[in-house]
């Protein structure tokens, strides 16, 4: 039910362009920049070095990371059938933005010990690459299923 999102509800040529050209440049680029690269770098900077600034760091970045699915989430339990059906209006709507949040938060730490893991955004982008893409292409076959 989860996968059951009307936004999947497009052709072919559309989810292909979702999944292969708007995810990777349109999303996943910009994002990872932004919270695997710029952000930790300047609150480490901040906060001194060390391996508890960097902790912080990746924290700091994980959260706005989580706040920044907000708007995305906004309208989750409209377009879904799991939140629209068992906890719709605003109930719905706080739950569908608070479990966007939260996920994307836990994602993006995840994402940053790939990044210190790994030494480079290569690694978070293409696990969020995949991870991202995969959710449209599910969606879109439960959609025709």
């Amino acid at each position: 039910g989860l996968f059951q999102d009307e936004r999947a509800d497009i052709t072919l040529p559309a989810m292909l362009w979702q999944s292969l050209v708007m995810v990777p440049f349109g999303t996943v680029l910009m994002e990872e920049i932004a919270f695997r690269g710029v952000l930790p770098a300047m609150f480490r900077k901040r906060l001194g070095g060390g391996d508890a600034p960097l902790l912080k760091a990746d924290i700091l970045a994980a959260l706005l990371f989580g706040l920044w699915h907000v708007l995305p989430s906004w309208n989750v339990n409209e377009v879904n059938p799991v939140f629209r059906d068992h906890l719709p209006g605003s109930l719905g709507r706080a739950a569908a933005i608070s479990a966007g949040v939260v996920g994307t938060a836990a994602a993006g730490m995840a994402w940053s010990w790939l990044r210190n893991r790994s030494g480079s955004i290569a690694a978070p982008a293409g696990v969020h690459t995949a991870t991202n893409s995969l959710g449209y292409i599910i969606s879109w076959i439960v959609q025709r299923a």
